[in-house]
């Protein structure tokens, strides 16, 4: 069974493709970590209800909630994560580090096994 890692900016699309998805379950088993959830949980705007629907849907889905690969403070929840050695988060954070989230989601999905 082959393992998909949701990246935080596929949420607003899952209505578009959920169906397919629930269609695969025998093929993928799907995962999620606590950044995804923390990030969709900061967007200030009016698609609250939207958000919420996606999180139900993930639910339903039996999304697997694993810990981050990688404790980066201020990042990381407690209970959450693993002290990981970081390689592929390092590998990946950019000089002006604005994408943390994205590092420290790959690295996650690197560890889990996940595309």
């Amino acid at each position: 069974m082959k393992k998909i890692m949701f990246d935080s900016n596929i949420f607003n699309k899952l209505p578009r493709f959920i169906k397919k998805i629930k269609e695969s379950k025998k093929e993928y088993s799907y995962y999620i970590s606590t950044i995804q959830i923390q990030e969709l949980a900061k967007i200030k705007d009016n698609k609250e209800e939207q958000r919420i629907s996606n999180i139900i849907m993930l639910a339903d889905l039996r999304a697997h909630l694993v810990p981050t690969s990688v404790s980066v403070l201020g990042e990381a929840r407690l209970g959450y994560t693993r002290l990981g050695d970081g390689s592929v988060y390092h590998k990946i954070l950019n000089d002006s580090k604005n994408n943390i989230s994205d590092a420290i989601i790959t690295d996650t999905a690197v560890k889990e096994g996940c595309i």
